[in-house]
């Protein structure tokens, strides 16, 4: 049986290790996105969404009737984005469409800086700095516990716009499985142009 003596070097110890070990978990969990590289475009002047400069080789009908211009192309699914250029109020909707046609989500937002990408079976929607994230193929929310992200949307540097085209995060599922992913890239929409995944 441990004296009190030893009770107390015990206790020491591990209150010295706990707080290491944590930090080791923490920094285990958080440090790969925080630390990876990111990706930026400039986003021209001329770019507004005044009116479109999506290329027209974008705008795609899909089966069913499902139209738009196509942000992102997965074997599994498309994501196809709707803007009212040139109105008031400004609109954009996502529409994640599988390859049956038939619509399996819709969200709208007030801007056009969305980016779409897809990590293993999992789809990823950005409305600028607010992540959405997706279950493929079958286009359900994506129930997780914890998720830490380095995404910085559409942001000033000096006198630049620029935009984020690639995201790492870390993420503990709903069912306790963690997932860490680095350098994922996004296709993206801004101001009324569209910057293709660089890779």
């Amino acid at each position: 049986m441990l004296g009190i003596p030893a009770v107390r070097w015990t206790r020491r110890v591990f209150g010295c290790l706990l707080p290491a070990l944590a930090l080791a978990v923490v920094g285990g969990f958080a440090g790969p996105p925080l630390l990876a590289p990111a990706a930026d475009v400039v986003v021209p002047p001329s770019c507004t969404v005044a009116h479109a400069h999506l290329p027209a080789t974008g705008m795609v009908q899909l089966p069913g009737g499902v139209h738009g211009f196509r942000l992102l192309r997965h074997h599994a699914i498309s994501v196809l984005l709707r803007a009212t250029d040139g109105t008031t109020p400004f609109r954009v909707h996502l529409l994640v469409v599988n390859a049956a046609g038939s619509v399996l989500r819709t969200l709208t937002f007030p801007n056009d800086v969305v980016a779409a990408g897809v990590a293993g079976t999992r789809l990823i929607l950005y409305n600028n700095k607010i992540g959405y994230f997706f279950s493929l193929p079958s286009g359900a929310l994506w129930a997780h516990l914890v998720w830490i992200d380095k995404y910085r949307g559409l942001f000033r540097s000096g006198s630049r716009t620029s935009l984020n085209t690639n995201v790492s995060y870390s993420a503990l599922a709903a069912d306790g499985r963690p997932t860490v992913n680095r350098d994922v890239t996004l296709a993206a929409v801004a101001n009324g142009c569209w910057f293709p995944p660089t890779s």
